[in-house]
């Protein structure tokens, strides 16, 4: 497997834990729960769709990456966060799959003269 295949499959899992990671350091000014609830309701669902566009681009199957991803998810809400947390998983999981199929069903379109 390929190194950029590797970094689609782990990306969002990257960008969990180096935003939860911050949520450790105490830092003056800055407003680390709103970061994370930030993350938990914008970033994290962007990273799973822009993961899902990515698997369908690079013919990356997109169940390893949704159980990866998945896995990873939580591994963060158990170490970062707390199981409320865990009711985000399965929007994440239909919004990578949305950028999936936008991506494949504009591929089809594409290859059948359409667009």
């Amino acid at each position: 497997m390929s190194k950029k295949k590797i970094i689609i499959l782990i990306f969002p899992l990257i960008l969990m834990f180096i935003i939860n990671g911050f949520s450790l350091l105490d830092i003056d000014g800055i407003d680390l729960k709103g970061i994370i609830l930030f993350s938990l309701v914008v970033i994290y669902p962007l990273s799973f769709f822009i993961q899902g566009i990515l698997c369908e681009l690079n013919n990356i199957e997109v169940l390893s990456a949704l159980v990866i991803s998945s896995l990873g998810f939580l591994g963060v809400t158990f170490i970062f966060l707390n199981s409320s947390a865990l009711g985000y998983l399965i929007f994440y999981l239909i919004i990578e799959l949305i950028g999936y199929f936008i991506v494949k069903g504009y591929r089809k379109l594409i290859t059948k003269g359409e667009i």
